[in-house]
This record gives C-alpha cells, structure tokens and sequence, in this order.
C-alpha cells in the first residue's frame, strides 16, 4: 500500500481516538511527524540511505521498537509505544482488524517553547541548566550499556571508518560548501590525530568508556522540564550509537560553540568530567567536536542537494553546511601551545616536564641535554663546575635557551604543542619564550615548579650517586640560583601554575587537567 494514502488518514483529526482539535504535519528526510494536541505519532519513511534502510515494513516495525526502548532511557514517560496501523473495508484505523499497513511511534508532546535551542535564543540558558545536563548525562553514560562487540567501535580502525565515510561523502561538496583547504586540514588533522594516539583510543576501550550512546545529542533533541528530556536518540544504526561517551558530549558541546556559546561548551565539558572522573576525556573531545560539526556539515550539504526544496530553504542548508564545515576547521586548526619550567635545580622541574609531555603528547625539549650539546660534553659525563663558569657560562646559557626558543619554533610551526624544560629564572627569558608564542598565536604556560630547601638538599645528594643522570645539579649550583632568580610577572594567574613536588599528591592529573580545559574547550 502507498504510503502516502496512509499519510493523508493521519492528517485528519478523526483518525485519532481521542478527537484532538488538530493535526499539524512535520517532515524529517527520514520521517513524517503527526502533533495533536497531547501527542505526537511519527511515521518512518520507507527510505534507503545506506546507513539505514525502512524500505520494508518488517524494519519499519524493528525500528520502531528499537526507537521506543532506546529513548526511554533518557525520556521516561515521553515514548508510550508503538501503534499498529490496519486497512479494512472501513479504511486505514487504529482498530485491530483488517491487514496491517504501517506502524507509528506514539509520544507524549513536550512544550516547545522549553525546547533548549528556543530557551537558548532568548538567553534562557544558563550555567545551572548546563550542569543539570552534565549530570543527566554522566549517569546515563555510566548507566549504558558496554561490552566486548561495543568496544570495538572505539577502537582506532571504527573510528577511522566512520570519519573515512564523511570524507569520501563529502568529496562532491567541494567547492560548494567546503573548501579545498577546510577538506585538506580537516583530513590531516583526523588522520594524523587516529595515528598518533593509538594509545590513548586502546585506554579508552579498555575502561569501558565505549558505551550504548544517543548518538545525537544536540540542543533541537533537549527540552528543558523537570526532569530534564532528551529525545531523538540514533536507534536506526547502531555504528552511529555505539561510541565513545566523549564523543556523545562533544555533540552538544559543538553545538554550542556553534551557537557562540563556547563559555556554555566548556561549563558543559568541566562539569561533566568533575563528576565522571574521567579527565581523560579533555584529550578527546576536540577530535570528537571536529567529528561532529564535520557530520552535520554533511548532512546539511546532502539536505541541500533535495529536488523538492525551495530556494530559499537550498539557500539556508548551503549556508549552515559551510559554518557547520567552517567550526570544524577550527578544530583541526586549533593553535599549538607552550609551556615552559621554571624554578631552581633540584626541584623536579625535569621529572614533572617528562611526565607532562607523556601524558599530553607535548614536544619535549630540556635545557641539559642541550647545553652539554653546546659544550660539547657526553651527556653521561658530569662537569662539576662553579655556577657562572664552563657549561653554566653566560654565553652557554644563552646558547642554550636559544637552542630551546629555535626547537620549539619548530614543533610550533608542525602544530605540536612543546614543553621546555629548564630552569628560566630570569624574566628576559621567559618573556622571550612568550613572544615566541605570541608569534604563532600559540597559547602560554608557565609551570613554577617548587620544593622545600632540605627536600632539595636530599634530592641532589641522591643524584650526584646515580648512574646515567645528565644533571649536574648541585646544592652549590641552587644556592648560587636562589640569588638570581627573578619573579614571575606579567603573566595572567589562569597562565601560571604553581606545583610543589614535595608531597605524595600525585599533581599530574590535575596539571594536565587544567591545561587541557583552556587549550582544548
């Protein structure tokens, strides 16, 4: 039976038992959407568009199903059902008798004008709503469903096969909706950030954070009562649900960038990772927010290939495809930063800076290495020498942190972030490595690294009996840079961050966490 016949029944009032005054009518590239007065009942498209496929009516009704169940995890009382629509003599009804014709979706109707994207528009939305969806979402996410066959969509080889689809999807758009360039740096971005972090994919799955998603959560999918509903979820391929809870959040969290709204994203991502604990997910979450906006910048570009469009609707997909493609050029674009130690020998700067640079995937550069280098000594080899003199000269110092400046500029100019560790305890240094950043609009940390005297004292004694350490740190060589060092100024106190070593507080997590909160929300 045509379809179409069905549709027309459900657009009069009549067709529905309990009378509703009227029958407005929506359409979805996937779906047609009846509202009345209390509820709406959605009706699936007998469509085929690769990732999905409700040609049949047996799949209509699999996916009805698998809509209803799947949304009442996050919409509890919305989704009501699935109802059965006959044919009979007497027409197309809800009636049981006659042959079966169609099946429909049947939800309660939420208002409107609590819709997030409305609320949002009227400056509605505040950081209070924000963390009320922070914490829906972390107890959805510990709440669903993983195991072995879902971790697998986590994996570097999935995720690849989802962003190669978007590529090669997209390939016709070039030159209409996405430029040459956006293409080229976003699949560079995409590719080089899959290989490089293979480790990072592999702890992800191996913690469990790949989990039965929504899969689209976006602001058009939240309404914002009590409790808080989001609807809409992806029942229709579970390759698009299946996926990092990181991913999941980077949705909405785009979203909002997307609506000149990155102090809500960023409220958004900080409170969901300080109730979830799961810090790791800064590292991800530009990749995932590139992913997205790359995604709804193909769908938008195919909405506007449609043949029944009018110009002004081709118009306006065109024109939310390019800023959907332009925000995840940002993404893949985003600016390398640096950081720089600074405090004296002894205090841990170089244990903290390796540390930091395994765990952010920083360009590491270290100020002893390097002088040795310059003064031609073998790094094993130790040069007892009097601070001011041989390799502590003024010429080898400022060899050295030049060497430093020109290693950076470097990684800089590839798009690493990088790290320097040395001890820069004069101002005129550390004011050079900012320049330094401030030329490749590189954001600017310093990391003052601290001790107390006679934890120092021990540390150096110790050292001076290892094997194979580069330092030659010395009690002498802390004194005589205890009188030289300079405060740290003209620095902004979110850019300078003051870690004592001294303690069993293992400080790593909550560095990188700040960190990773300004460069990467």
């Amino acid at each position: 039976m045509e379809q179409s016949l069905i549709l027309q029944a459900m657009g009069d009032p009549a067709f529905y038992p309990d009378a509703p005054s009227a029958v407005t009518v929506r359409e979805t590239h996937i779906s047609t959407l009846f509202l009345t007065d209390h509820f709406v009942y959605k009706v699936k498209k007998p469509v085929d568009f690769g990732f999905l496929d409700f040609t049949t009516l047996s799949a209509r009704h699999f996916f009805c199903q698998q809509e209803v169940r799947l949304n009442r995890r996050l919409s509890p009382g919305v989704y009501l059902g699935v109802l059965v629509i006959y044919e009979s003599e007497r027409g197309i009804h809800l009636e049981a008798k006659g042959d079966v014709v169609e099946y429909a979706v049947k939800m309660r109707r939420i208002p409107e004008a609590r819709m997030m994207d409305r609320l949002l528009a009227r400056g509605e939305i505040d950081a209070d709503i924000i963390r009320k969806i922070a914490l829906k979402l972390v107890g959805f996410h510990s709440r669903a469903r993983t195991d072995p066959e879902i971790s697998l969509y986590g994996t570097v080889a999935r995720v690849a096969k989802n962003t190669e689809e978007n590529f090669r999807q997209t390939e016709a758009f070039i030159g209409t909706t996405l430029t040459p360039e956006q293409f080229e740096r976003i699949t560079a971005y995409t590719r080089g950030f899959l290989e490089r972090r293979r480790s990072l994919f592999r702890r992800r799955v191996a913690e469990e954070r790949i989990r039965d998603c929504h899969g689209d959560i976006r602001m058009e999918h939240i309404c914002i009562v009590e409790p808080i509903v989001i609807f809409d979820c992806i029942e229709f391929n579970r390759r698009f649900r299946y996926t990092d809870v990181a991913a999941d959040l980077a949705f909405l969290a785009m979203d909002l960038d997307f609506h000149h709204r990155a102090d809500l994203s960023r409220a958004l991502v900080e409170t969901y990772i300080e109730y979830s604990q799961d810090w790791e997910l800064l590292k991800v979450i530009r990749f995932y927010k590139c992913y997205r906006a790359y995604v709804r910048g193909k769908v938008e570009s195919f909405q506007s290939a449609g043949n029944a469009l009018t110009e002004e609707a081709r118009k306006k997909h065109l024109s939310q495809a390019r800023k959907y493609f332009a925000l995840a050029d940002t993404y893949a674009d985003a600016q390398p930063y640096l950081l720089i130690t600074s405090g004296l020998t002894g205090t841990g700067k170089s244990r903290l800076a390796e540390a930091l640079a395994s765990e952010l995937d920083l360009a590491l550069f270290q100020s002893d290495p390097i002088r040795k280098e310059i003064s031609r000594v073998a790094p094993e080899d130790h040069r007892f020498e009097a601070f001011g003199k041989g390799i502590y000269s003024q010429e080898t110092s400022r060899k050295t942190y030049q060497t430093l400046l020109s290693e950076a500029e470097e990684a800089l100019r590839q798009g690493r972030p990088v790290i320097l560790d040395a001890t820069y305890l004069k101002q005129a240094q550390r004011d050079a490595a900012q320049r330094l950043a401030d030329r490749h609009r590189a954001p600017f940390f310093v990391i003052e690294v601290t001790c107390p005297e006679e934890e120092v004292k021990k540390r150096l004694s110790d050292r001076i009996r290892e094997v194979g350490t580069i330092s030659d740190g010395r009690w002498e060589i802390y004194l005589s840079q205890k009188e030289i060092r300079e405060p740290i100024t003209g620095i902004s106190p979110a850019q300078h961050f003051i870690i004592d070593t001294s303690g069993k507080e293992d400080y790593l997590p909550r560095l990188a966490r700040k960190i990773l909160l300004d460069v990467e929300t």
